[in-house]
């Protein structure tokens, strides 16, 4: 276990009673970037086509939906596949679904600007993940409901903020906490909140966080994949992006 720095502690010691949404803050319509389109292109000028990420976007958030009512069989069908029909029994058993993987699914959701996956994702019960086998940290099932009641407009949000900083022991908070959850918690601040953070420092710092967490925890004869792509902080630097405002940080 590390010692936490003083940069992590001043992200809990603020009142958030009089920190509101920045207006516009969840505003993952691509309208506001006219040209946007999911191509780029790799170092030999060869366009690459993420359109398999738009499948699998509304296909994470269709993957947790049967956990609502498990019994029920429901027919799914994702773009131009053929329709599946399954049922959600055992899904909560199983353990497979959990906060973190709700949260990969709602910010993947968000860098596909697939926004009927995120309305879907924000009016999954909280409870239902607290009922899966899997069990995550407390701040990670408060972080999920911080999202949600923003991304739903509620007027609790600010209270929302204040039960994920009151969630956190950081005497004894191990890495995960320090470098993966206070990051995210960081970065939504950052582009939410009216607080004297700069979105751009606050998404390098924990990007950084991130990649040196995987890297010091995978074994030394395995690739740190896990390293590669932050999915939560890309999510939210496209909400930022589709804003208009600048995102500077460039990264591997």
């Amino acid at each position: 276990m590390r010692l936490c720095n003083n940069k992590r502690l001043k992200s809990l010691d603020t009142s958030f009673e009089c920190i509101h949404p920045r207006p516009g803050a969840l505003d993952t319509s691509p309208s506001t970037r006219e040209n946007f389109d999911l191509v780029y292109e790799n170092s030999n000028g060869d366009v690459l086509v993420v359109e398999w990420l738009r499948y699998g976007s509304r296909a994470y958030a269709a993957y947790l939906e049967p956990a609502r009512q498990p019994e029920k069989e429901q027919t799914i069908q994702i773009f131009d596949l053929p329709p599946v029909t399954w049922n959600g029994r055992g899904i909560l058993e199983g353990g497979r679904v959990f906060p973190t993987r709700w949260q990969e699914a709602y910010y993947l959701a968000a860098v596909m600007r697939d926004r009927e996956s995120m309305d879907s994702l924000a009016r999954f019960p909280v409870d239902l993940l607290r009922k899966s086998a899997t069990k995550n940290i407390e701040s990670e099932y408060l972080l999920v409901d911080a999202i949600q009641s923003l991304h739903l407009g509620r007027s609790d949000y600010a209270s929302k903020l204040m039960d994920f900083s009151s969630s956190v022991d950081l005497q004894n908070a191990d890495d995960w906490m320090l470098d993966i959850t206070l990051g995210k918690f960081e970065t939504l601040l950052a582009f939410t909140t009216n607080r004297d953070a700069d979105f751009n420092e606050m998404l390098a710092k924990n990007l950084a966080a991130h990649r040196t967490y995987y890297e010091r925890n995978t074994p030394e004869d395995q690739a740190p994949v896990d390293s590669w792509i932050a999915i939560e902080l890309l999510g939210m630097a496209c909400m930022v992006y589709d804003r208009g405002e600048p995102v500077t940080v460039e990264s591997d």
